[in-house]
């Protein structure tokens, strides 16, 4: 749940008013689901290593992965390879005068 409030902020101006509250609640959903499934796996976990090992294993895997987050270009460019449907990227989109309100907006 970390990374919501960055990603519904970075997905909410760019959907389309009309299915925003599904996407942001498939989202969520997603987001809910992943504990459940990371307690099974880290009890099954726990009886395998000792309860430091396991500490010790997230913090060294959760380190890792903020640290391949902060080096991925993707990531860091998430906002600009958000593309409009015409092929636009949200950029040039907001540079254009003739568009409407509503903005459909896919990954690349």
């Amino acid at each position: 749940m970390v990374g919501h409030v960055p990603l519904t902020g970075l997905l909410q101006p760019k959907l389309d008013r009309r299915i925003q509250g599904r996407v942001l609640s498939l989202l969520m959903t997603v987001e809910a689901m992943a504990a459940p499934v990371g307690l099974a796996l880290i009890s099954l976990l726990g009886n395998v290593l000792s309860v430091r090992s396991l500490f010790m294993l997230m913090g060294v895997m959760g380190t890792a992965i903020t640290v391949l987050g902060f080096l991925s270009r993707h990531i860091r460019n998430l906002e600009t390879n958000l593309v409009e449907l015409d092929g636009r990227t949200c950029d040039e989109q907001s540079l254009s005068a003739s568009d409407g309100p509503q903005h459909r907006t896919i990954l690349k």
